[in-house]
């Protein structure tokens, strides 16, 4: 990730996001479980729907600071106390930052919103759900 920064020309590269989504789950890969591997998967791949979502409505990245090198630090030091704390914190972070940056794009309905009650134009074209 830190030899292929995000650059803000290019939100969406998609050579990062498949770097980013091995990082995080190389992370937790050790646990040994396949169970907790499919649950992480699925977690990360959601989460990454709305995160790609804020970003292009937005028209910026998240702004997370450095804990991606910080996390890489901790697991080289084998310091997993504290590879935990920073990827729990991490995580929160990076949900409320997206959260903010989806909450205030004007091009989309507010979060919670359902969409059945989003302004024409807004709603998406399968079916009508809620945005959470």
């Amino acid at each position: 990730l830190m030899r292929h920064p995000r650059t803000s020309e290019r939100l969406i590269d998609e050579a990062w996001e498949d770097l980013h989504r091995a990082f995080h789950l190389a992370l937790v890969d050790a646990c040994g479980s396949p169970r907790l591997m499919g649950f992480c998967r699925a977690l990360h791949d959601l989460f990454d729907r709305y995160r790609r979502l804020a970003v292009q409505a937005a028209g910026r990245h998240p702004q997370v600071g450095a804990s991606h090198a910080d996390l890489v630090a901790a697991v080289l030091d084998r310091d997993g106390e504290r590879a935990v704390a920073l990827l729990d914190s991490h995580i929160a972070r990076s949900a409320e930052e997206i959260s903010t940056m989806l909450a205030s794009s004007p091009s989309l309905p507010p979060v919670g919103t359902s969409v059945a009650h989003a302004p024409a134009g807004r709603r998406p074209r399968s079916g009508a759900g809620r945005i959470v």
